[in-house]
């Protein structure tokens, strides 16, 4: 079934009869092509707008060719490919992927734009050029010195909400966006690279006040952004400032807002001037110059474990060596009912931290590794030292389960002279998916019980 069907209404291009197109069930017009070979029937792919396909190229999959863009030659647009603003691409070019060619770019030849590359400003990729990955190309890149306006200023967390949680343990952080829309000297839209765009954004209150270094920004996510949120797309003419957020004071619910300062060169009335101008998203001291808008971070006290959340489990296995001996393994992580999810642990490997000798009974205590998921295929290997001349190895499963994994081995046998104990400090962490953590003491009591403590 025919998706769209080419128009009465036509124009001529560079020496092409072209067609404007109509999508069938809305009645929407859409963009020029020259014939049927350039707009696949199938799928989303849609040229709309002024943009124009024509020659033996092709629109397909769930592309989209828009703005007063040209596609032409043989070129081929597809996947989730777009070409947008006064770009061309042409010749035998591939854009492909979730890939962007826009501004006045433009590609040609053989060249292949794929994957999350960009293409934009005045940049040219031709001959058998192959752009991949997260790569960004640009002719020119503009600078905060280039920007002589802000048309708007606007502020995100990452998945597009307005409301977030963050937790004050320092590790936690949540991803912000920073859309703005910058203008040149000549009042055109220039695009800011995302580095330009983090270094001249500051964070304020509802009130203009900075918050300085009660909240930490980073342009690198660490270990704990949560929740994991879908990234989004900028519109083609927005500079995008990614942000992490992080912080370990207790500020409660607060209202953020962004403000940046500009080298103003032409006012609006193109006379020269030298001035710094404040655009802000924050209710006070705002110039009316940008819509003020504001995110809603609310602010968690580090979470706070206790025992009886704190899941631990044994398996008990007798005689792994040939002698008369109990091996016993203990798991240690977060309960069901605890509403938490181990991220890792911390705690030193292979740590002997009790020994007892009393005649022919001897008691081992100690960690295994730092792993924390279950891994049936896992071994782990102690050698227990009795004198210098006698050690007993013994190699069993390490993680029929999840959770950090500890050893008490216990044998009769031999040396019924000797009474000797020692015990080391033995204390590992337990880190949830957002960096909050607790910290658990062992001790090992008689008969190799191993007794569990918080540390506050």
């Amino acid at each position: 079934m025919k998706k769209y069907i080419i128009t009465e209404e036509s124009m001529t291009h560079k020496g092409c009869v072209l067609w404007r197109i109509q999508y069938i069930a809305t009645q929407e017009k859409g963009g020029w092509i020259q014939g049927e070979q350039n707009l696949s029937q199938e799928g989303g792919a849609w040229i709309t707008e002024e943009a124009k396909v024509y020659g033996e190229a092709c629109v397909s999959d769930d592309a989209c060719v828009s703005g007063n863009a040209e596609v032409f030659g043989s070129a081929q647009i597809r996947e989730t490919g777009q070409v947008y603003g006064e770009a061309k691409v042409y010749d035998e070019a591939i854009v492909e992927g979730v890939a962007l060619v826009y501004d006045r770019a433009e590609v040609c030849g053989k060249a292949i734009i794929q994957e999350t590359a960009a293409i934009y400003g005045d940049a040219c990729i031709k001959g058998e050029r192959i752009i991949t990955g997260n790569q960004r190309v640009v002719e020119r890149e503009y600078t905060w010195e280039d920007v002589n306006s802000i048309q708007s200023l606007k502020i995100v967390f990452s998945g597009g909400q307005r409301e977030n949680r963050l937790y004050a343990n320092g590790r936690h952080q949540v991803g912000v966006h920073v859309n703005l829309v910058a203008k040149d000297k000549a009042n055109n839209i220039i695009i800011l690279p995302e580095d330009e765009v983090f270094k001249h954004m500051e964070f304020v209150n509802m009130l203009n006040r900075p918050y300085g270094n009660d909240l930490k920004v980073s342009a690198n996510p660490g270990e704990y952004v949560l929740p994991i949120e879908k990234i989004q797309e900028k519109a083609p003419t927005a500079s995008l400032g990614v942000f992490y957020f992080s912080t370990d004071k207790d500020l409660g619910s607060e209202k953020v807002c962004v403000r940046c300062v500009v080298n103003q060169k032409i006012d609006p009335f193109g006379n020269p001037v030298e001035k710094k101008v404040e655009y802000t998203t924050a209710n006070e001291n705002n110039n009316g110059n940008v819509t003020p808008n504001n995110i809603i971070l609310t602010v968690l006290l580090p979470r706070a474990f206790d025992l009886h959340e704190i899941d631990i489990q044994t398996f008990v296995l007798k005689k792994v060596d040939g002698y008369d001996s109990i091996l016993t393994k203990h798991y240690v992580k977060f309960k069901d009912t605890a509403m938490a999810t181990m991220h890792h642990a911390e705690c030193e490997e292979s740590l002997w931290f009790h020994y007892k000798q009393k005649g022919n009974y001897k008691a081992f205590s100690t960690t295994t590794d730092s792993k924390i998921k279950a891994d049936p295929s896992a071994i782990y290997t102690a050698v227990f030292v009795i004198t210098d001349k006698w050690t007993i190895e013994v190699t069993s499963t390490n993680h029929d389960m999840p959770g950090l994994c500890l050893w008490t081995y216990r044998v009769w046998h031999g040396a019924l002279w000797k009474n000797t104990a020692w015990n080391e400090l033995m204390q590992f962490s337990l880190f949830d998916l957002y960096g909050n953590d607790v910290k658990i003491r062992v001790e090992t009591l008689d008969d190799a019980v191993l007794k569990f403590t918080i540390v506050k």
